[in-house]
């Protein structure tokens, strides 16, 4: 039996399918392979919505672009954050290799003597052929942003071109076009797929991905609780009260905190999310100039992208079971703490991969951290969420909002809270490594 996951959206009257993947299950072993399978694509009229406007600077416009993408074509949060890493490192190569203020995270680009290089048009060059190589429908849309700009410098169009061609081969080969063989396992405590839709996992591969720093891979959860244990049993009947979806014991606020942040399929994603925050803080603070902006959307991205990679090798290493199976299923924890539910439902969706750790926990420590290094913690900033219209938050901090980011997932009724404290606890050592240690000023 082959299922084939289409994603099939309607943006201003076209279709677009977004996902070049099929998965075969062989219904009896339970055993998933991914592979990947050509599909036809259409060119997409692209909807800018709110997040874009002509006052941005460059590379908040081109950022602001590949999030409608990562939105319109519904995009998967890891398959997210590696594009994002990649745009945002070919953006900050090419003109950090004309200014020279911060060490390259590969090598300078060659850039001529005494040529003056029109830095937007560098950018813009790089942005649009990183766009190009992974959205190649989207040309249309590319190419009458630059035609906006008159760009006739063609030694910036060529350097530009240049950084992008460099990251781009060098993650050609990272492990992210690989498949793997899954074997779902009935047995108490372990991942199966979850009710209503019974999806097979997300991207079982994507923990063999190369991370985007080497360092990254070092950071790594603890072990989750065994589910004999009193601590399993604390987490349990925590999500069972306040995750239900009709929870009696949930507030209104933490109802809508749930729905805030999900960031599900048709939305920025969460690390799109903290790229969202960084414009909005952006918007109320310009003090970056525009290699220090590149650098920080570089860096946020990296980042993100690692504590991405590094959350999946831990879901796919410990293959936790999600809250519905847990507590639908308690009988068979051999926990005299937990008691079994057998109709219980979780308010928001639960996610098609393994539990633990958490990847919205994860990518806000990372994104968060980076930010508050960079712009300082105690920036006080509003935010919207893509998939809960006209509503708006407010935060004192990058980190109150990494806090809550992670309390959401509780919430929702789809993750125990050790998922979320580890997750966090990792993003964050991933995101102050990064941001300390990498694209250093000289």
């Amino acid at each position: 039996m082959v299922v084939g996951i289409l994603f099939v959206i309607g943006l201003l009257g076209y279709n677009y399918l977004a996902s070049d993947k099929v998965v075969e299950r062989n219904e009896k072993s339970m055993s998933i392979v991914e592979r990947e399978v050509e599909m036809p694509r259409l060119d997409l009229k692209h909807d800018k919505k709110d997040l874009y406007n002509e006052d941005m600077s460059i590379v908040g416009k081109w950022n602001a672009i590949a999030l409608e993408m990562i939105a319109g074509t519904r995009l998967n949060p890891p398959e997210a954050s590696r594009f994002l890493g990649i745009l945002h490192i070919a953006i900050f190569e090419a003109v950090n290799s004309i200014e020279k203020k911060y060490e390259p995270y590969d090598t300078y680009l060659f850039v001529e003597d005494e040529v003056l290089y029109n830095e937007d048009v560098v950018i813009a060059s790089a942005a649009k052929s990183v766009i190009d190589h992974f959205y190649p429908n989207f040309a249309l849309l590319t190419a009458e942003e630059i035609a906006k700009m008159n760009a006739e410098d063609q030694n910036a169009q060529a350097l530009g071109m240049a950084s992008a061609a460099q990251i781009i081969a060098r993650r050609s080969n990272d492990g992210s076009f690989g498949s793997a063989q899954y074997d779902i396992k009935d047995e108490a405590g372990m991942w199966q797929a979850t009710p209503p839709y019974f999806e097979s996992p997300l991207l079982p591969h994507w923990g063999s991905v190369e991370t985007f720093i080497e360092k990254s891979s070092e950071f790594y959860v603890t072990p989750p609780s065994p589910i004999t244990s009193k601590t399993y049993a604390k987490e349990f009947n925590e999500v069972k009260e306040i995750g239900e979806a009709h929870s009696n014991t949930r507030t209104e606020d933490q109802s809508e905190i749930a729905k805030f942040w999900a960031d599900g399929k048709g939305t920025y994603t969460p690390p799109g999310h903290w790229n969202v925050i960084m414009h909005q803080v952006m918007n109320e603070n310009q003090s970056l100039s525009l290699i220090e902006e590149a650098r920080c959307f570089a860096i946020l991205n990296i980042a993100m992208a690692d504590a991405g990679i590094q959350t999946w090798k831990a879901k796919f290493d410990y293959e936790y079971w999600r809250p519905i199976d847990g507590i639908r299923k308690a009988s068979r924890d051999n926990n005299v703490e937990t008691q079994p539910s057998e109709k219980w439902f979780n308010y928001i969706e639960t996610p098609n991969f393994p539990e633990y750790p958490s990847g919205h926990s994860a990518f806000s420590g990372a994104g968060s951290s980076v930010l508050a290094d960079i712009l300082g913690d105690d920036q006080s900033f509003e935010t919207y969420s893509l998939g809960l219209p006209n509503v708006y938050r407010t935060f004192d901090s990058f980190e109150q909002a990494a806090d809550e980011a992670g309390m959401s997932r509780i919430y929702g009724g789809i993750h125990f809270q050790k998922a979320n404290t580890e997750g966090l606890r990792v993003g964050r050592k991933i995101g102050e490594y990064v941001v300390k240690n990498v694209m250093q000023e000289i």
